[in-house]
């Protein structure tokens, strides 16, 4: 039995690290392009436009590039790469699934509050990362987030906030080596980081 479990195990998290590989590259194109359109060039990261470097924030961009120089400062001399500088997708090789979470939209806003009608992410999803994922609307068929308590949902936004909750489950499952309790006041988890 326990056997079986490691080996699904395995498989699982190859599987997720496939799919966090895939991700994070649909992504990056998507805001190469959409900071490119901005007139802040294609390095989102390095000279991202204001805008996104609100939403990623200015922690999340220095442990990106301290997470890259560390990256680069372990190539050995056989490494193809040894004493080359740092390229885009260096940092991009930085980004994991909290990384990714932290620019979609997590918990839908009181849109009364907003002029727009639409909250910073909502808005980067709505023009720069919705052509990232072009399947995603005619296959997504979990529209809870259109029903639950929560303010209500466009429907152009719910496959964003199933990405958001998708990327969230794998934190939460372990790729980030996270680990679940349950409070008896509470039915939802906390996640707490382990070393």
């Amino acid at each position: 039995m326990y056997a079986w479990q490691t080996s699904l195990a395995g498989a699982w998290f190859e599987v997720i690290g496939h799919i966090e590989v895939l991700t994070r590259n649909a992504i990056d194109n998507s805001l190469r392009d959409w900071n490119l359109t901005k007139g802040f060039g294609p390095d989102w990261i390095q000279t991202p436009h204001p805008d996104l470097a609100r939403i990623i924030g200015p922690r999340a961009l220095h442990d990106i590039e301290r997470q890259a120089n560390s990256a680069q400062r372990q190539r050995t001399q056989g490494h193809p790469r040894f004493g080359a500088p740092l390229s885009h997708d260096d940092y991009v090789a930085q980004l994991t699934f909290g990384n990714l979470t932290a620019i979609l939209p997590i918990r839908p806003p009181n849109r009364a509050r907003l002029g727009s009608g639409y909250s910073p992410r909502e808005h980067l999803w709505r023009n720069g990362l919705r052509n990232a994922f072009p399947g995603l609307y005619d296959v997504w068929q979990n529209k809870r987030w259109a029903r639950v308590g929560y303010a209500p949902v466009p429907g152009d936004l719910i496959p964003a906030y199933a990405l958001a909750s998708a990327f969230n489950g794998c934190v939460a499952s372990g790729t980030e080596w996270a680990t679940t309790n349950r409070h008896s006041w509470s039915d939802t988890p906390t996640v707490t980081r382990t070393p």
